[in-house]
């Protein structure tokens, strides 16, 4: 097998097109999840049981907030500008939409 250079541009473009198709993958994972819990809310009675699955709800609210910003990051990392000479290597990698803080 023969191995392809990447420039910096084509690499984010993999990146994105990765971190896109992952976002997707997981999206529909927490909606099976979602819908799994919500069908349980409706065969449990039990009261402690139904405190557990609606913090298993804020969970998934949560998760699909993360891969909203996930995909949200992998669209925009392509088109952002940015001056990676003042950066860290990790940084260059890893646009600024991406931060978790």
């Amino acid at each position: 097998m023969r191995e392809i250079e990447l420039t910096g541009d084509e690499k984010y473009v993999a990146l994105s097109g990765l971190a896109r198709e992952i976002a997707h993958d997981l999206n529909n994972a927490l909606m099976v999840i979602s819908g799994n819990i919500a069908l349980a809310k409706t065969l449990v009675t039990d009261e402690g049981a139904h405190v557990v699955l609606d913090e298993a709800v804020k969970a998934c609210k949560k998760a699909r907030e993360t891969t909203g910003r996930l995909g949200t990051c992998a669209a925009g990392s392509v088109r952002q500008e940015r001056d990676c000479a003042s950066e860290s290597p990790a940084s260059t990698v890893w646009p600024r939409c991406c931060d978790p803080a």
